[in-house]
């Protein structure tokens, strides 16, 4: 086949060597380096491999290491150096672009430097895509990740057969470890940094990349068919370790909760509760949803809607409530809807995957069911272990109570799990995978054996934020009367919409459904019931795509097969526990009389069970949630070798934490440290990849003296608690740290924890001590005292003149926080007429009379509420710059501690570092605006007060104007 010229080459046959044509210049000057590069390639006598051999780069901006220092990099190690970006260019390095020229990138792959180096290091071409800078590739519009073939001159051996295939790599872990499947392709999505290559598939046989796949999984048997010897069994053979990504690298803990669903569940669970909390303070109390739902119920109603959308109440084989719904039935008083999101992450998921309808569908970070077995696993060793820690805590729960010598056989999720199948779990998945027995939870080994069609998509987190805000916004628009659960469930109190748009629960629940299907794309199902419990035992029967109301009339009838398993607080323990004594549904349970359940179960859990077999729930909806916990655990990862990488690690945690707490506004009272040691004789290499396998778990608590949102004492406490357990560092699995105790900022000592509060916090003396309790998981407590790291807090001595004012302290100083605080306020308020310093602010004893010599000159010294300790004076700068870059506007408390300072330093005759501090202050406050300026004009007035009083003159200091 004759190759077809282009107008430019067949022009260039007729010409000179590019000079004399349009863009000929550049194109000979691009030819000459790479003739310069070949030669001086050629030349190097120290060539080192051929690692890079295929690759050709391009190095765009300024990057350590430099382009000279890469360029010979590439000459060592058989890779091509571009000093112009050409089409013959696979990589560019670099370290930063503009945005300008990440639009215009198409295929080529923007990598950092380090891959470079890295791949230099380790001897061998690492995968560029974990050094990716920019991903050109959105979740919308995703590629297929086969393997990206790399040229080599190597071919497989003839010894070796390819198969037809339609593998793919599997991600199960953080650090990507690469892995076999045998799942459909076409459904198997890549994250947004993995998604990079796509290989042509044709006949079903993957014709590109195999080389690399069949070097990835040298032991998968549908990949290569090898000659072996007899009895060799390729999927049980060992392999090494694969490189880990562990809790010593800075960045772990940010890629951790970047990719745990755990992390996104609770977290968006916590942040819809407060987003409801400041949707009732920013409220109104125009509710436009209710307008929505007459107009509807006025212009069509419930009934002639059913004709045409029959689906907005799915038909039930329940005769009962096919009955119920066709005849007209008074609403109760109270009537609360529990609604809950089909197959939430599925159904997010599914929006952008129209194809995949009618499929059953799994959430998963597993792509497929091949597991590396890795030396020094033991499976089998997990499951007895599991299995006996359940039998001892089930013992420990009957003791002194019936059945407490019974055997309860319990059946670990391990044990369905073969040797060399996957231990990733299903978040979610659809009802056409549920009907193959699939479960929410399950290991995807598992899973995928129940349902061997089962396609799997990544997690989107930011298209389940994006869904649940529209949930959320939408039923706030009928009523704030709302409990939020999890960020596709919640409780709501439609008692007051029901009546004001005089529909029944029905009727506003198919408008509703409706409303969020148009809005999100996803389906949702609705119950109602007098009370919390009713209407989510309602919810689970109109599940999948429905709505269902229990009426009181029925409450007993439907409770009777009602499995227990189905209550709110049964977990698995307490489930065995009651089937051990032949309970399985609510009418077991109502045959027993509440003095029964209590001598078997206990006083408070056999009440709640007697109350809720029939149907009672006393509690009344959390709709002004108040957190009382803010923690961070990380149980994925764990691997320290020393002591010190441990506490690196506990400080990380501390910071999260820290930034939770601000994010709540709160602070905590008392610091929880939670440890998962590797258990006795547990193997050091765990089942799933990099997890904690079998533990011990414990917990240590410490009370502090005061709130605190400080990271450094979260960190300083969590690591004294951890020093004692006196636990090796290698045998951690799991870390966490939790604040409990916790009190809303505003209320928790001075009005806010601000940069002034922090440096010029009181410190306890060395003698201080603090009763520290400290809690096991088995409720033990043990007194020990906490010795705080402390300063000793010298007091100038104060002149004659003072002691006439130390009766009046407390006043001035109420005077001045109340005169500051006005005035900030007044300046920040728009639309007032700008004025001088001069005219706003004044002496905190302006306007009061003067004082006879008799009474002494009063000094008002401005006392906060703790002592304010002495510092260097670069650490009072420093404080001083913290100060006015972190706040907007400064707050009243901050503004009385600082002249309570500079008060300080005036009475121990330090007025250099006095007029440092404030011609730094001006100078800061040059650009500010007028809330800044009239503080700094009181701090002045009240330092200029001092000094007339001490030495009979005013202090020079910088002005505004």
């Amino acid at each position: 086949m004759i190759k077809k010229k282009s107008k430019r080459e067949r022009r260039g046959e007729d010409e000179d060597n590019g000079f004399a044509m349009w863009g000929g210049y550049m194109a000979a000057k691009i030819s000459k380096l790479e003739e310069q590069f070949t030669v001086q390639a050629g030349k190097e006598t120290e060539h080192e491999s051929n690692i890079f051999q295929g690759i050709a780069i391009y190095v765009n901006g300024y990057t350590v290491p430099g382009a000279d220092e890469l360029k010979r990099i590439m000459i060592l190690h058989g890779g091509v150096f571009h000093h112009y970006e050409t089409r013959k260019t696979t990589h560019i390095i670099a370290s930063n672009l503009p945005d300008t020229k990440v639009k215009q990138l198409k295929t080529l792959n923007v990598v950092k430097p380090a891959w470079i180096v890295d791949s230099v290091t380790a001897g061998t071409l690492l995968d560029f895509r974990k050094y990716l800078l920019y991903s050109n590739h959105t979740k919308s519009q995703p590629r297929l990740n086969f393997q990206q073939e790399i040229s080599s001159k190597k071919t497989i051996k003839e010894d070796s057969e390819l198969l037809p295939c339609d593998q793919d790599s599997e991600s199960n872990s953080l650090d990507n470890e690469t892995k076999c499947k045998e799942v459909d392709t076409n459904t198997c999505l890549r994250s947004e940094n993995e998604q990079q290559h796509t290989n042509h598939c044709r006949n079903g046989v993957v014709e590109t990349g195999l080389r690399e796949l069949v070097k990835s999984c040298p032991d998968s048997p549908s990949l290569v068919k090898s000659k072996q010897s007899p009895g060799s069994s390729p999927s049980k053979a060992r392999t090494a370790n694969p490189s880990r990504r562990t809790a010593v690298e800075p960045q772990f803990l940010s890629e951790f909760y970047g990719n745990s669903r755990l992390h996104h569940l609770s977290t968006m669970g916590a942040m819809f509760k407060e987003y409801v909390a400041k949707l009732r303070e920013d409220s109104q109390g125009d509710f436009p949803g209710i307008k929505r739902l007459m107009e509807w119920k006025k212009n069509s109603g419930i009934r002639q809607d059913l004709g045409a959308d029959e689906d907005l109440i799915d038909d039930f084989d329940d005769e009962t409530f096919m009955n119920e719904r066709n005849k007209k039935v008074p609403c109760p008083t109270k009537t609360i809807m529990h609604i809950d999101m089909d197959c939430f992450f599925v159904s997010v998921g599914l929006r952008n995957r129209p194809d995949l309808h009618g499929c059953p569908v799994a959430v998963t970070h597993a792509k497929g069911n091949a597991s590396r077995v890795r030396e020094g696993t033991n499976r089998q060793y997990e499951r007895e272990f599991y299995r006996q820690r359940f039998q001892t805590r089930l013992k420990q729960r009957q003791s002194g109570r019936s059945g407490e010598n019974e055997e309860v056989e319990r059946k670990s999720r391990l044990d369905d799990v073969d040797e060399n199948e996957s231990l990733s779990e299903i978040a979610s998945c659809n009802y056409e995978a549920r009907k193959a027995g699939v479960k929410n939870g399950m290991f995807f080994g598992t899973a995928i054996k129940l349902c061997p069609g089962l396609k799997t998509i990544p997690y989107d987190f930011e298209g389940y934020k994006e869904v649940s805000y529209k949930l959320y916004d939408i039923l706030a628009s009928y009523t704030l009367e709302i409990e939020a659960v999890s960020c596709d469930e919640m409780y709501v109190n439609c008692s007051e919409i029901l009546k004001k748009a005089n529909v029944t629960s029905l009727e506003f629940a198919s408008f509703l459904r409706a409303e969020l299907k148009e809005a999100t794309g996803c389906t949702a199902s609705a119950g109602f019931g007098s009370n919390p419990l009713q209407a989510r035992l309602a919810t689970k029967k109109a599940k999948p795509n429905g709505q269902f109301h229990l009426l009181p009339t029925d409450v007993e009838m439907f409770m009777h097969n009602i499995k227990v398993e189905d209550l709110p607080g049964v977990g698995h323990s307490l489930a065995y526990r009651l089937h051990a004594e032949g309970i399985t549904d609510c009418r077991d349970l109502q045959r027993l009389s509440l003095a029964s359940l209590q001598r078997k179960f206990g006083n408070k859990t056999g009440e709640t069970l007697h109350q809720h077999a029939r149907g009672e729930d006393q509690r009344a909806l959390d709709v002004c949630h108040q957190r009382k916990s803010v923690s961070a655990e990380v149980n994925y990862g764990i691997r320290f070798t020393t002591q010190r990488e441990a506490e690196a690690f506990v400080q990380q945690l501390a910071q999260e934490v820290v930034s939770r707490m601000k994010q709540a506004r709160v602070r905590g009272r008392q610091v929880t440290l939670k440890l998962m040691i590797r258990a006795k004789d547990a193997p050091v290499e765990t089942a799933k990849f990099m997890g904690h396998g079998a533990c011990d778990n414990i917990s240590r608590s410490v009370s502090l003296g005061t709130p605190t949102d400080d990271p450094d004492i979260i960190y300083r406490e969590a690591v004294a608690l951890e020093r004692q357990l006196k636990i090796s560092p290698s045998d951690l699995r799991g870390v966490g740290i939790q604040m409990n105790r916790l009190v809303h900022s505003a209320t928790s000592g001075s009005a806010k924890s601000t940069v002034l509060t922090k440096f010029l916090g009181l410190k306890k003396t060395k003698g201080e001590n603090s009763e520290a309790r400290i809690e096991s998981d088995g409720g033990k407590r043990v007194g020990t005292e906490i010795r705080r790291e402390t300063g000793l807090i010298g007091e100038v001595k104060m002149e004659k003149k003072r002691s006439a004012v130390n009766d009046k302290m407390c006043q001035e100083r109420k005077l001045v926080e109340q005169e500051t605080e006005s005035k900030i306020k007044s300046f920040s308020k728009a639309g007032r007429t700008a004025a001088s310093c001069d005219h706003v602010v004044g002496s905190p004893v302006a306007g009061k009379p003067k004082l006879t010599s008799e009474e002494s000159n009063p000094i008002p010294i401005l006392t906060p509420p703790v002592e304010v300790p002495m510092m260097t004076l670069s650490q009072a700068r420093k404080l001083v710059r913290a100060w006015v870059t972190s706040e907007v506007n400064p707050q009243t408390c901050d503004v009385v501690m600082f002249t309570n300072y500079i008060q300080r330093l005036v009475l121990a005759r330090h007025l250099e570092d006095v007029d440092i501090l404030f011609s730094l202050l001006h100078r800061l406050l040059i650009n500010k605006g007028r809330p800044w300026k009239a503080a700094y004009g009181t701090i002045v007035k009240n330092t200029q007060t001092i000094m007339q009083t001490v030495y009979g003159a005013n202090l020079k200091v910088p002005e505004f104007d």
